[in-house]
């Protein structure tokens, strides 16, 4: 039976995920599995997809728990493909989606002071390996799954550098034990291969914990056949920030400061990327771009005030017969 416009949505859904099987790597799969599965088809799966609207696409990202622009554009993203593997199978689905993606540039950069900084990094060198992995992101920009994947031997103490090459990634567990599992992959991109400059005090801190590690051993873990989970990082960076009473913070935070820091400090906006590693979309350096050339624009408008101030008080002393 052809497809029309009071097809469920579920069915274009599963037909879109089956065609593009070969299309996507398998993570990528996977995750677009996931957020169907558990985001998006339990909303509007039984829907005719003639009945999709913008109103009911922000439902989806906002009826049930509250998402990040990032994450808000991922889900609309997936319902966009398949609208238009309806589109392709002669169901065309009217919708303006350039009206529906959010700006990640709208959200809040949170950026740690020096002071919660060294206190986080009094709290963190005394800690035990997960806590000295999270020093390390704080100090080099990693997400948090790339830390997960980190050995002995991505930490060149001759070179002064780490060298991030691979990431954690959730994929579904085809065993059926549970629904989702976490494997290590190699970067998917080439730009997301790096080496990040390590200073001497970090060289120090690492090689006093790591030097008697074998080279194929985690540095969450020390073992060599069990890198350590995403959550339970979160958990100890959970705790940190809360024994140093520091507040409205995430991980990711620990890669808006060092990138921060490193424009601060006079480092080219592309070095800083390099570091960071690149990505398809918006990434945290266009961020800080623009924070920096909205603070530049209200130093401006305060040294403008500042001279009309001083052309008044001038102008006022002239008269009397004064001058600066």
């Amino acid at each position: 039976m052809p497809h029309t416009l009071q097809t469920q949505f579920n069915n274009f859904a599963y037909d879109w995920l089956e065609s593009s099987k070969e299309k996507y790597r398998k993570t990528s799969y996977d995750s677009y599995f996931h957020m169907l599965d558990k985001q998006i088809l339990p909303v509007i799966g039984k829907l005719p997809i003639g009945q999709i609207t913008p109103e009911i696409i922000g439902y989806v990202t906002t009826g049930k728990r509250e998402y990040s622009p990032r994450s808000k554009n991922a889900v609309i993203s997936v319902i966009r493909n398949v609208c238009d593997y309806a589109a392709s199978e002669g169901v065309p689905i009217d919708i303006n989606w350039s009206e529906l993606f959010a700006s990640p540039e709208r959200e809040q950069l949170r950026i740690l002071s020096d002071y919660e900084i060294e206190k986080l990094t009094k709290y963190l060198t005394a800690g035990g390996f997960p806590e000295i992995g999270i020093f390390l992101a704080l100090y080099t920009g990693v997400t948090v799954s790339e830390l997960c994947t980190l050995k002995r031997g991505n930490v060149d103490f001759e070179n002064a550098v780490l060298h991030v090459s691979k990431t954690l990634i959730r994929v579904k567990n085809e065993n059926g034990e549970s629904l989702t599992k976490t494997e290590i992959f190699d970067m998917p991109e080439a730009a997301l291969v790096r080496d990040i400059p390590l200073n001497d005090t970090i060289i120090g801190i690492v090689k006093k914990r790591y030097s008697r590690f074998n080279e194929n051993s985690f540095l969450l873990t020390g073992k060599s056949d069990k890198s350590a989970y995403p959550e339970k990082v979160q958990y100890y960076f959970k705790k940190a920030v809360r024994e140093c009473n520091i507040h409205g913070v995430k991980f990711s935070v620990l890669r808006d400061t060092y990138a921060d820091r490193l424009l601060k400090s006079g480092t080219d906006i592309m070095i800083v990327r390099q570091y960071l590693g690149t990505t398809e979309t918006i990434t945290v350096t266009n961020r800080h771009n623009k924070k920096s050339l909205e603070d530049m624009r209200r130093k401006s408008v305060k040294r403008n005030e500042k001279m009309k101030q001083l052309q008044s008080f001038s102008a006022t002393l002239q008269m009397n017969g004064w001058s600066l």
